[in-house]
């Protein structure tokens, strides 16, 4: 797989302003969950590194993607260490999302031209992460972090904070606009999107449904802003 630098999904996150998240822990599930949010608009995903299996899963969803998905760019998330984001970015991660702040991870980011997204929840976290090479943060958890308020409140004295809300994201055009209009570059989100009970069912249509609605709505939002 070609590897995207970080100027690419820069763009490409300011774009789209959405970043869906899956913990995959069953492959045909994760390439149909997939497929419906590609369906839906979405066009970056994060697969998480939460379960045994995820980087196994994560090798066999790489030339599935490249094939079925041509213009989806797969990261992966939960990446805790260095010797993670190497085995993920060997697999064909072309992002790396972390919880925290590793700063191993931060240095073989930086190295490797790698599009990096650590998580913070107070100012000097997040100011930590940018001075390290970060190029979004990941407000995390979100919502208990103060919400859109919080964002607001930092992005005035630093207005160049690029910041995305993951946990809290509710999905409604109201929470949605809260937030954007708060001044984050775009939003993560994982369960409020692949609702436990949809899943279940395999409806994965209604997946599709729900994506669409959400990029529409955020494309919608963003062109609204100053």
């Amino acid at each position: 797989m070609k590897h995207r630098s970080r100027q690419e999904i820069n763009q490409l996150i300011a774009q789209h302003a959405l970043l869906p998240l899956f913990n995959p822990d069953d492959l045909e599930i994760s390439k149909n969950i997939i497929t419906a949010a590609y369906g839906g608009g979405v066009r970056l995903f994060e697969c998480t590194n939460r379960s045994a299996d995820a980087l196994s899963i994560f090798k066999q969803l790489v030339p599935f993607v490249e094939k079925n998905l041509p213009d989806l760019v797969l990261g992966a998330g939960t990446i805790m260490d260095e010797r993670s984001a190497i085995a993920f970015y060997d697999a064909g991660a072309q992002f790396i999302v972390s919880p925290v702040i590793p700063e191993d991870v931060a240095k073989f980011c930086q190295k490797n031209d790698i599009f990096w997204c650590p998580g913070a929840s107070t100012l000097n976290e997040i100011v930590h992460a940018h001075a390290l090479g970060a190029d979004l943060v990941k407000i995390f958890p979100a919502n208990f972090t103060g919400g859109p308020g919080f964002v607001k409140a930092i992005k005035a004295p630093c207005p160049w904070l690029k910041l995305m809300p993951t946990g809290g994201v509710d999905g409604s055009e109201k929470n949605l606009k809260e937030w954007f209009e708060a001044g984050v570059l775009c939003v993560g989100i994982g369960s409020q999107l692949f609702i436990r009970e949809i899943l279940a069912a395999k409806n994965y249509s209604m997946i599709t449904t729900r994506t669409r609605e959400m990029v529409t709505v955020i494309q919608s939002i963003k062109s609204k802003l100053p």
